[in-house]
């Protein structure tokens, strides 16, 4: 009797145990037809967008990119809609944020490992740590001054005894800084000559509205909403560049992917520039921006102004690096950031160099890549 109940429970723990390895077959089965799942995955917080890709190989890039800012929304966007990436052995996710500070906390958290991002986000973020690197350029985008109709201000002269709005520690701060002491109303050291509010952009041409602000120092596309509805005057302008950045780490464990993630990046502002409607629409639809209204915003970055795709460079000029490291030192001057930023240590365009030759190569051969690019179904 004895005999015969320990050969059951035997029995029973042989069962259990061919039940176990059976389930665990048919979650890994569940989980490889995910992945080979074609269709772009949209959680319900809105902020993750999943390229899709079959056999993917290469590592994930998670990629935070800022919702409100174009045209480098509609570079993300062909990334997110088109076959670019998967053509690239790349496995890209989106996650969007509404401006530089909240892309920053994710990367000092390591939720993402590449950003599309302005260069004072990337300077505050090198200021806190050293574990990025800028890879490229991104865009090229106008910095604004726009004066409230009403209220008296003509030029940069005007704005002494004014209130003025910006997103503090933004782009437009230290461009601001500098633009006060140039026109001699600052010595860097004593009070301010105007009141600054701390507005976000999505709250900027409500301030305006409500002429809680003079004026405000922003970006695209606030600064044209702000000329089309009539709400105020372009006063100064400043031209400055944007940045790929990557984690270190990332960079050095996967050198193979940051050149293919680079190559995907030209093509993809290739596509932007003769594809614009078609992009002003993607990008209209994750913004909440009207489309008439991204289609009139301002356009400096080369790429997206020329249909010659030999022409296509992500590199970054000198003048834009030391602009870039005199936003630096004036954000340091300021108490914006803690530590000292070398802009020219924090960069590494060897991947760029890489990407842009086989991107030229491309070019040259016809490759019928640059236009046989596919919309993905979703």
């Amino acid at each position: 009797m004895l005999k015969r109940s320990a050969l059951n429970f035997k029995t029973l723990l042989l069962f259990l145990f061919c039940a176990n390895i059976l389930f665990a077959c048919s979650k890994s089965a569940e989980r490889e037809g995910q992945r080979e799942n074609k269709l772009v995955v949209t959680p319900t917080d809105d902020t993750l967008q999943v390229i899709p890709n079959d056999k993917v190989q290469s590592p994930p890039l998670l990629i935070g990119w800022q919702t409100a800012w174009s045209p480098s929304g509609e570079i993300a966007q062909t990334l997110i809609h088109t076959d670019i990436a998967k053509k690239e052995n790349l496995n890209l996710q989106f996650v969007g944020f509404l401006f530089g500070p909240d892309m920053n906390e994710a990367a000092i958290n390591h939720d993402i490992n590449c950003l599309n991002t302005g260069n004072v986000p990337a300077i505050s973020l090198l200021a806190k740590s050293s574990d990025w690197t800028i890879i490229a350029r991104l865009i090229r985008q106008p910095l604004s001054i726009i004066a409230r109709n009403g209220s008296g201000i003509k030029n940069i002269e005007d704005l002494k005894g004014k209130t003025l709005g910006i997103p503090y520690g933004s782009g437009p701060h230290p461009y601001l800084l500098s633009l006060l002491k140039s026109h001699g109303l600052w010595d860097g050291k004593s009070e301010l000559p105007l009141n600054i509010m701390n507005i976000a952009p999505s709250e900027q041409i409500m301030a305006l509205q409500q002429k809680s602000v003079d004026a405000i120092a922003t970006w695209e596309p606030q600064s044209t909403i702000a000329i089309q509805k009539k709400l105020g005057i372009l006063i100064d302008q400043e031209i400055t560049p944007g940045f790929i950045i990557v984690e270190k780490k990332f960079a050095q464990n996967n050198p193979e992917t940051i050149v293919n993630l680079l190559r995907a990046y030209l093509q993809a502002e290739y596509f932007v520039s003769t594809h614009k409607e078609l992009t002003d629409t993607w990008f209209a639809e994750a913004s909440h921006f009207g489309k008439d209204l991204i289609s009139k915003i301002q356009i400096v970055e080369p790429n997206i102004l020329q249909k010659d795709p030999k022409k296509i460079d992500l590199n970054l000029n000198e003048e834009e690096i030391a602009k870039t490291q005199e936003y630096a030192d004036e954000l340091l001057a300021a108490g914006l950031i803690k530590n000292p930023v070398s802009i020219k240590e924090n960069i590494d365009l060897s991947f760029l160099q890489k990407a842009q030759t086989q991107w030229q190569k491309k070019v040259r051969d016809a490759d019928h890549d640059l236009k046989a690019v596919e919309i993905n179904q979703n």
